[in-house]
């Protein structure tokens, strides 16, 4: 498995939508090395951050233990498959979203129209975020932008545009979706 996912201008996005939002129970999917996690721990009751890389999961341990945050769970999995129904008030995920024709990086190919990922994810997330939660998620201008948004309102979601981040090279944007 390579190196976690180091932050970048995506990550650092997501972060500081995290330093503005209060939650009782927080899950972040796609958790690495804790970068964001670490944020959600200061500000909500408790976190479960999950990844596919266990390697990640010992780094986020060993991060949030060091900054004194006890209240939180992580968990070895791809996604939010192994919780209960309507367990988190908030969701928050940087999912792969490039456009790939296969999966030669999971940290970053996210299928065809780069949304793949994103909506499978989303489909778990319609279970387990209460009805007054919200999902936070970011997506790339690189990505099909239309797919998601269509995608999520068919998964039940209402969807609006939180921030945006251009970059010489794609423009980021940053999600709140909301169940109808």
């Amino acid at each position: 498995m390579p190196n976690p996912y180091l932050p970048r201008e995506d990550s650092i996005l997501l972060r500081s939508l995290a330093e503005h939002l209060l939650a009782e129970n927080a899950l972040e999917i796609g958790c690495g090395a804790g970068f964001v996690l670490e944020e959600l721990a200061k500000r909500c009751n408790y976190v479960v951050g999950v990844d596919i890389d266990k390697d990640s999961l010992r780094q986020a341990k060993t991060r949030l233990e060091c900054k004194g945050l006890v209240n939180f769970e992580l968990v070895c999995s791809s996604s939010a498959k192994a919780f209960r129904a309507k367990l988190f008030d908030l969701v928050m995920f940087n999912p792969p979203y490039l456009p790939s024709e296969g999966v030669e990086d999971r940290a970053v190919d996210g299928g065809s129209g780069g949304v793949e990922v994103t909506l499978d994810w989303l489909r778990e997330c319609a279970k387990v975020v209460k009805s007054d939660g919200k999902v936070v998620i970011i997506s790339s201008s690189l990505a099909s932008q239309e797919a998601l948004i269509e995608g999520a309102e068919t998964l039940g979601f209402r969807i609006r545009l939180l921030a945006s981040l251009p970059l010489f090279f794609e423009e980021l944007y940053a999600y709140e979706l909301t169940l109808s």
